[in-house]
């Protein structure tokens, strides 16, 4: 079977997305490479949902976010933030870093963030310029309501700047039809490209923002990244990697032939396969049927019953199965199951057949070890 790479990012990639990294090297600014800047960029739009303009950024979804918020927000600017995960938390981290005062909202990690309370928020304090939020909170795989979070910040004229980072190509963005400003995620999750570019879409209506924006940037300045992408020839202000978007420009090519929808309903048969081979070994995952759930990766939850660390070690050493570690609050009894990108049928049946071989041989698992496997094709079958 060889090595699975079963983490919620980076992912497994095809090989013709390999292929295409590996091609010779060429200058940046030749007319030949602004063509694939050009075409990668148009592909991403309607991954984003939107017609207005995409950057590639070279560096990781963490840079993404970091640059949309610095373009969109003064030094000293409040915004509000979602903290209902680890990546909430390290999304108010970097705001402050970044030098805004951050005000937290929805700090429980078992249930999507509040839309009541973040309206009471924007209602009681008009101070606050924007929303800051996390799509898909990978650590316990909360799926945040981004729609009316948008709806909220329409109403109270408020920015609305969203971490798409395990969410952008798994889970509907639809920027423009929801009125979502600024949407950051990187090429190494959904987009099954290789972990190095950060991918930014900005409707234009925050454009009057990011203009009157007084914070000091200059590699990731937004307003010459527009003045090169608007090009005929179109370039990125710096030297792009030019190995990088030719992988990212190859893996936006096999997801447009497959079709947008059809990946969105690919990826919610697969969460669901995982999720009931999970269950069928006695686990359940995070948040539960009772919430919104990411599409794009199962937080299994062993509730105390399993040594986590020693599973997942187990997994790794044993049989060549590399799933994410739990975050956070979570940590100690949570492991992370990505289904991204080329997560096709065959890697998770492999996945949970072997899931259930390590329970059975180390945890003393009281249902047959072939369960979760059985459980899973069921799923897929269907």
């Amino acid at each position: 079977m060889g090595f699975l790479l079963m983490s919620p990012g980076p992912t497994m990639l095809p090989d013709e997305v390999l292929k295409a990294g590996a091609e010779p090297m060429t200058n940046h600014r030749v007319r030949e490479f602004s063509l694939v800047l050009r075409e990668s960029m148009d592909m991403l739009k309607p991954v984003f949902g939107t017609t207005a303009n995409v950057f590639l950024l070279a560096g990781s979804g963490r840079t993404a976010i970091e640059s949309a918020l610095v373009n969109a927000l003064c030094p000293g600017d409040k915004v509000l933030v979602g903290v209902n995960g680890n990546f909430g938390n390290m999304l108010s981290a970097i705001a402050q870093g970044m030098g805004f005062a951050v005000v937290p909202v929805g700090s429980d990690w078992t249930r999507p963030l509040d839309v009541d309370e973040v309206q009471r928020a924007f209602a009681s304090d008009s101070d606050l310029r924007a929303l800051a939020v996390v799509h898909s909170e990978t650590s316990t795989s909360i799926l945040n309501d981004i729609a009316s979070l948008a709806q909220i910040c329409r109403r109270y004229d408020k920015l609305l700047i969203v971490d798409a980072v395990s969410s952008l190509g798994g889970v509907p963005v639809d920027m423009d039809r929801h009125g979502i400003d600024i949407v950051a995620s990187g090429s190494q999750k959904c987009l099954m490209a290789p972990p190095g570019i950060g991918v930014v879409a900005v409707r234009e209506e925050a454009w009057p923002h990011i203009l009157a924006s007084k914070s000091p940037r200059y590699t990731y300045d937004f307003r010459r990244m527009k003045e090169v992408a608007d090009k005929p020839l179109p370039q990125t202000p710096g030297t792009t990697p030019v190995s990088l978007v030719r992988s990212l420009h190859k893996a936006l090519s096999m997801i447009h032939e497959y079709g947008i929808d059809s990946t969105y309903r690919h990826t919610e048969k697969v969460a669901s396969a995982t999720r009931a081979g999970v269950e069928a070994l006695g686990l359940s995952w995070l948040p539960g049927r009772q919430h919104a759930t990411s599409p794009t990766v199962t937080t299994v939850s062993v509730a105390g019953n399993v040594d986590v660390k020693a599973l997942t070690e187990k997994l790794y050493d044993d049989y060549g199965i590399h799933v994410g570690r739990g975050l956070g609050k979570v940590a100690g009894d949570t492991f992370r199951i990505g289904h991204m990108g080329i997560a096709q049928r065959q890697s998770i049946l492999d996945t949970m057949a072997i899931l259930g071989s390590c329970m059975k041989k180390h945890f003393a698992l009281s249902v047959p070890e072939t369960a979760a496997y059985d459980a899973a094709k069921e799923v897929l079958d269907s």
